[in-house]
């Protein structure tokens, strides 16, 4: 049995009908950039569990998938492509997560790099690993606007990206069957556009709070290589 999303329409629908419905797909899109305000029903989604192995024994082992309405994912993924052009001019530079061009392994290896530099010369160090395993269900709406004020997006964003998460409603799918519906009060949404910017967003605030400590001399970061490059991702390294 297929999977639907909530309105009941795909892209292939909106493609094969773009000449009869163009008009009221943009008049809701420009509606959304002036007011901030999705019609009731537009951001709703599913919430259906995909199997991480092919024996699924318990809930670990299943991955959380948001299936959203095409009028959201237009928008979201307008808002989303946005963002990804001035992304990398508002989080730091080392971070390599969802970036255009970087890699995750990138902060792997440069890792690897520098606990290697520092057992070769037999300094000491701390090596504070942060685990984000389920840090979207938990992270807080307020600190993520919080963040975007603190990084310099204006209030008409902030409202924009208020609207996404707080507008949402999310039914369960069990069995194929969706339950009935809620608001949710924490977590973004994987199968969103903008969760992996939003996210991204949202832990610069523990990078700046290090950034911050190794300029007041709180902590000293960890400086390798001939150029001493300052190490401060998703992970921080700094001298005993």
């Amino acid at each position: 049995m297929g999977i639907c999303i909530p309105d009941g329409f795909n892209f292939g629908f909106l493609m094969f009908s773009w000449e009869f419905i163009k008009e009221d797909v943009m008049s809701t899109v420009n509606d959304f950039a002036t007011r901030g305000v999705w019609p009731r029903g537009s951001n709703a989604s599913f919430l259906c569990l995909i199997p991480k192995n092919d024996n699924p024994q318990q809930l670990n082992d299943f991955r959380p998938i948001s299936l959203v309405g095409c009028m959201y994912k237009i928008m979201s993924k307008a808002l989303s492509l946005r963002l990804k052009r001035v992304i990398d001019k508002v989080i730091d530079v080392r971070k390599s997560a969802f970036l255009e061009g970087q890699s995750l392994l990138d902060g792997v290896l440069v890792a690897n790099d520098a606990l290697e530099e520092m057992k070769r010369k037999k300094r000491s160090c701390v090596f504070l690993k942060v685990d984000y395993e389920k840090a979207y269900d938990f992270i807080v709406c307020e600190f993520i606007y919080y963040m975007l004020g603190e990084v310099g997006f204006c209030d008409r964003w902030i409202n924009w990206i208020k609207s996404c998460l707080e507008f949402a409603l999310v039914s369960v799918l069990v069995n194929g069957s969706p339950t009935k519906e809620f608001i949710p009060k924490k977590g973004l949404r994987q199968g969103d556009p903008l969760t992996p910017f939003l996210f991204l967003i949202a832990t610069e605030g523990p990078t700046g709070v290090s950034r911050m400590a190794d300029e007041k001399q709180l902590i000293d970061n960890l400086k390798i290589g001939d150029k001493k490059v300052n190490v401060n991702m998703q992970m921080i390294l700094c001298f005993l």
